[in-house]
């Protein structure tokens, strides 16, 4: 019995001890990342006799107040990245994340309490984090302890209520927080955006723009043809309507283009599609009277005036009509989460009160699946832009020699300007990256006045850019170097490089799964003990997004949508070397059906050379060198014409340098060089075998 008890005394105080080491490591984790720069800031601060109230800490104790007047309700309050669409917050455009926190980055969620204030980001944003925000702010980052839900555990009392806008919030992320804060016993309350409440719905001016057709000469297929597909897919999966509020499968299923955002050419909108109506909600003032005429709507007399065509609501009327058209409904198709589309928000979903079909959107994969036109539309955009960029990198080269000082903003500038030159551009697909040396070894990065570094001859360049076309969407990144790079460069880049060209190579089963081809792309980097912390490729619009789902190229995930043809897709290997270079190189690619049956094959449709100085040729094999110059040939026979037709010479013969023939067979000195390691290493294991040979020979003779 004395035993018995001792032996639960034991217990007891071991799992007290387990609890507690449990206790202190959650309770160790909640202050965030370790900002060195707010305890240099906080020593100073404590020598100063006053300290004036920035525009941020104004903005968030307003918030408070707006919490403190709804304290019956809420004790903390989320605010998401997102907005109504699911769109992330915009570079250079003032989101609600950065509007309440100066947090400029376009992933994370932001926890306020009366007390505290925590953001949550992605890895590669966390020193963007720690040098915009206020040292009053907790750093954590998404997917690693803590969660919101055991951060908010430490920060307000059981039973409490937190708020958020279900509108910005998708149905899956709010699903997912209201069982991790059902945990911790609190409870996710659906209120109004406070941001937009305390002055933040202010914080972006309107554009004037309209709301345009986009010609069935681009898109390849009118709009009538698309929404048939769409409900022989509602009709299979026997729904009476769908809910679309992704922009870009809007933009897509309609032939329409706007501007609401800088880079990727939709409008701010809702569509209801059942099997006899479509109706679009957006701002009627800005539907230009082209695009009333082509789906056949009049907005004199607010109808149509053909059988197949699409009314036109005011933006807000979508949540009247989805409480009105709902009895009419048994089932209704609200999309789900699919790589890059989040799917509907918890708004929408929650305004439905009808069985619903939880899938992925099918236009998701119609988008997806370009048709003939539009493929010729993305090789022809192709070979503009890189007309384009070429003759941006020859004039950089030529100005750098006659002795012109760059800086990467400069030269970002300068990427940008020939593009809008090229027929059908309407912008740029991203904002455009150009960073030099140490500042190219961060795997995210944007040139800032605060940042900006001169580019010199004495390391590598990268240059991460593209562009929106009417006929095609581009998204192409190089690596150069205006000196003479060092050995490790010029591995580290053909390393890079390998995977690229091994792809292009390709040709695989239909039911291969991206994720399986992510191996591949890796492979020379990882052979090298390397690795970049991204994604390797996803999809890519015809004159819409440069991500653009269902393709998502990790092997970190297991996405079982597989490759079909005619689908585009980026591929960005890059290797990073902390603090003294990065190498980064993209290009499109397009999937094409083999000769063979049940087979495919990939093909490049980036027309932009590789920088030949920093290739090391003694790790290329024979097959891949006669890709390289196969792919040189086809540059210089489509580009160099192209830049011919446009009088751009020097570019010209830029170009022909740039993609002279390089030789497929080592020399006699070139193959002892890369051999004499191999031969070294065969050397060392000969030795040892023969030693241990010896060893086994004395022990048996005596």
């Amino acid at each position: 019995m004395n035993f018995s008890s001792s032996l639960l005394h034991i217990l007891l105080i071991a799992a007290c001890m387990c609890l507690l080491i449990v206790d202190v490591s959650i309770a160790g984790s909640i202050h965030g990342i370790n900002r060195l720069k707010c305890e240099n800031r906080n020593a100073l601060q404590k020598f100063a006799d006053g300290k004036e109230v920035t525009e941020l800490e104004r903005r968030l104790q307003a918030l408070r107040n707006e919490m403190r007047v709804r304290s019956s309700l809420i004790d903390a309050y989320i605010v998401t990245s997102f907005d109504e669409h699911m769109n992330h917050q915009e570079e250079d455009v003032e989101g609600r994340i950065q509007y309440i926190s100066g947090f400029t980055g376009p992933v994370a969620d932001v926890v306020i309490t009366l007390k505290s204030a925590a953001l949550w980001t992605e890895q590669k944003y966390l020193e963007l984090a720690d040098h915009e925000l206020d040292c009053e702010w907790k750093i954590f980052v998404i997917g690693e302890e803590p969660s919101i839900a055991m951060w908010l555990a430490k920060q307000i009392p059981m039973d409490s209520y937190v708020g958020a806008d279900a509108k910005t919030i998708p149905r899956i992320m709010w699903h997912e927080w209201e069982r991790e804060l059902g945990k911790e016993f609190l409870r996710l309350s659906k209120v109004k955006n406070l941001i937009d409440i305390i002055g933040g719905a202010s914080r972006v001016s309107p554009r004037d723009y309209s709301i345009k057709t986009h010609n069935s000469t681009f898109s390849g297929a009118s709009w009538q043809n698309k929404v048939d597909t769409l409900r022989d897919h509602l009709r299979m999966h026997r729904c009476d309507a769908i809910v679309v509020t992704s922009l870009t499968e809007i933009a897509y299923l309609l032939n329409l283009r706007g501007s609401d955002f800088r880079y990727i050419p939709v409008f701010k909108a809702y569509l209801i599609v059942s099997h006899r109506e479509a109706i679009l909600y957006t701002n009627r003032s800005k539907v230009s009277i082209e695009a009333q005429l082509m789906l056949n709507f009049d907005f004199k007399d607010n109808s149509c005036f053909k059988e197949k065509c699409v009314m036109i609501k005011n933006y807000n009327d979508i949540w009247k009509d989805l409480r009105v058209f709902s009895p009419n409904w048994k089932r209704v198709l609200m999309p789900t989460m699919s790589v890059f589309d989040m799917g509907v928000s918890e708004a929408i979903y929650s305004s439905v009160n009808r069985e619903i079909v939880e899938r992925t959107s099918p236009i998701v994969f119609m988008r997806a699946q370009k048709n003939e036109i539009e493929r010729e539309g993305m090789r022809r955009a192709s070979v503009r832009d890189a007309v384009a960029l070429c003759d941006t990198l020859s004039y950089l080269e030529e100005r750098y020699i006659h002795g012109d000082q760059w800086t990467e903003l400069l030269l970002a500038q300068q990427i940008d300007r020939p593009r809008y030159e090229q027929q059908y551009n309407r912008g740029l697909a991203f904002k455009t990256i150009t960073a030099f040396g140490r500042n190219a070894a961060k795997s995210y990065y944007y040139p800032t006045n605060h940042s900006d570094a001169e580019i010199t001859n004495n390391n590598l360049l990268l240059i991460d850019s593209g562009g929106q076309y009417l006929d095609g969407t581009t998204s192409v990144a190089r690596t150069i170097h205006l000196g003479q790079p060092t050995n490790e460069q010029k591995r580290a880049y053909t390393n890079v490089l390998m995977g690229i060209i091994r792809l292009s190579m390709l040709a695989f089963p239909e039911n291969l799964k991206p994720a399986e081809i992510d191996a591949l792309i890796r492979e020379p980097l990882w052979s090298a003990k390397q690795d970049y912390p991204y994604l390797s490729g996803s999809g890519i619009g015809s004159y819409l997004s440069v991500e653009e789902s269902p393709i998502y190229i990790s092997y970190t995930t297991n996405h079982k949508n597989s490759l079909k043809d005619g689908y585009f897709f980026t591929v960005a290997p890059g290797y990073y070397k902390n603090n003294d270079f990065g190498i980064h190189l993209k290009n499109v690619f397009e999937v094409v059906n083999s000769d063979r049956k049940g087979f495919l094959e990939i093909r490049i449709v980036t027309l932009v050379p590789f920088e030949t100085k920093l290739i090391d040729r003694t790790m290329l094999s024979l097959q891949e060198k006669k890709w390289l110059n196969n792919y040189n040939a086809r540059i210089r026979e489509i580009v160099c014409d192209e830049l011919k037709r446009q009088f751009k010479m020097p570019a010209f013969y830029w170009l022909m340098n740039q993609t002279e023939h390089i030789r497929e067979y080592l020399t006699e000195e070139e193959y002892r060089q890369s051999n004499s390691q191999r031969l070294k290493q065969t050397n060392l294991y000969y030795l040892l075998i023969t030693l241990t040979l010896i060893i086994s020979l004395k022990s048996f003779l005596y």
